[in-house]
């Protein structure tokens, strides 16, 4: 950066790998003693803030004129360095994203922080992709002393009003972290400029496109959040992160992150399907019948049987090293069931664990937790896919797989029958 240096270390003490931030006074234009006072400031503020996708900080300290912060180290990079590998990011990875990184900034605005330096290059990620928020340099303490206003900060992500100099609240991270979710969906930021002053002046004046019509075919419901955050007034945009987390989380796994073009489709033919319904109702029995019985015919043996659909104990081990790699089963569980479609590979497969069933589709991992009190039911809807269904308070329900029919629907549908009539005597029986 343009004050300070991340070095990878060794802590000889605790025997691990950290990352140490070392703080350039004299580039900053600081005594040293300024530095140190700077380095503290941003210590003390993420002192305050406990979160899992918040960068927990180690220590602090000054060595040869050196002023220093020592971190917890993500050897495999920033949210930036993949977009430079990647330039845009599945619709479920930034749902994902979105709600991992609003929900964090939720927690340290509870403690009265605002990041104001939300970008790519400032969430990290772990090996299993998970982000993480760093960087509270220019960090903000609602209701400090002063006008409340922030000069730094970094052109493409700062909201209309930090570019002002108006007073700062909460909704100015929301303004950046829809900027960070806007460029991993389309490849760019939404406000251009060949200079960062020319940036800056277009932050307030430039109209931002709506992504649905700069990414064609992109989830209408996550444009939507994504472009509310990027609202000029900050009174049209989220209240909060809080506010903008949850609308993220609501589209995690859901069926509103298919792009519209299959949305469309799939209501014509509901719509198709209820008028067959309607005229199968209305014709001679002997018809409906015949009809019944072929399509139960074809529905029960058509297609190619399912690659994988196996139950423990008769599970191989490197099926079961796979789906651990892949993060459907836990640490220390053990799998019951699994199941992959012929044609979906590993990344389509379905596990069923003692404590929990996971699905992963397209690298998003959807969990369901199977506790003995919990009431799940299997079902049909349309002919469309095979669902799971929270019936206890009727708050959840999602599609496991869309369009799966014959023999791997068929074998499907058994074996959750079975692994659900299994859990059911087990928990009678204790």
């Amino acid at each position: 950066g343009g004050y300070a240096a991340v070095f990878k270390a060794r802590d000889l003490v605790l025997e691990r790998e950290v990352a140490i931030k070392v703080f350039d006074a004299a580039a900053a234009g600081l005594a040293p003693e300024a530095g140190l006072d700077q380095c503290l400031a941003e210590a003390r503020l993420v002192a305050t803030i406990e979160h899992p996708h918040i960068v927990p900080l180690f220590e602090v300290g000054c060595e040869a004129g050196l002023v220093f912060l020592v971190m917890r180290l993500f050897p495999d990079g920033s949210l930036g360095r993949l977009l430079e590998r990647e330039q845009q990011l599945p619709p479920a990875r930034i749902a994902e994203l979105g709600a991992t990184v609003a929900d964090a900034l939720a927690t340290a605005h509870k403690r009265g922080v605002i990041h104001l330096d939300i970008k790519p290059d400032n969430i990290l990620l772990d090996a299993e992709g998970r982000a993480a928020v760093t960087d509270f340099g220019i960090a903000q303490v609602v209701g400090a002393t002063g006008d409340g206003s922030v000069s730094a900060g970094t052109p493409h992500y700062m909201s209309p009003e930090h570019v002002a100099g108006d007073r700062l609240d909460g909704r100015a991270d929301v303004y950046a972290l829809g900027v960070v979710l806007y460029e991993a969906a389309s490849g760019r930021t939404p406000i251009s400029g060949k200079t960062a002053a020319q940036v800056m002046a277009n932050q307030v004046r430039q109209e931002v496109p709506p992504l649905a019509k700069v990414v064609d075919g992109f989830p209408t419901a996550l444009s939507a959040v994504i472009d509310r955050a990027l609202a000029k007034d900050p009174e049209q945009r989220w209240p909060g992160v809080a506010e903008m987390a949850a609308a993220c989380k609501a589209l995690v796994g859901s069926d509103q992150l298919l792009p519209p073009a299959a949305l469309a489709k799939r209501a014509r033919r509901r719509w198709y399907k209820r008028v067959a319904v309607g005229c199968a109702v209305v014709s001679l029995t002997v018809v409906a019948v015949i009809w019944a019985g072929v399509s139960l015919f074809k529905l029960m043996t058509g297609g190619p049987p399912a690659a994988v659909d196996a139950f423990a104990p008769a599970i191989p081990p490197v099926m079961i090293d796979s789906v651990r790699s892949l993060g459907l089963l836990e640490e220390g569980d053990a799998a019951v069931y699994i199941f992959v479609p012929a044609d979906g590979g590993m990344a389509d497969a379905t596990v069923v664990g003692g404590s929990h069933l996971s699905r992963v589709y397209r690298g998003a991992v959807t969990r369901w937790q199977l506790n003995a009190d919990d009431d799940y039911h299997m079902s049909l809807r349309n002919g469309d896919g095979f669902f799971i269904i929270d019936a206890a308070d009727g708050s959840r329900s999602d599609t496991l797989y869309h369009g799966l029919e014959g023999k791997e629907l068929t074998n499907l549908r058994l074996a959750m029958v079975r692994v659900f009539r299994e859990r059911a005597a087990d928990s009678t029986g204790s």
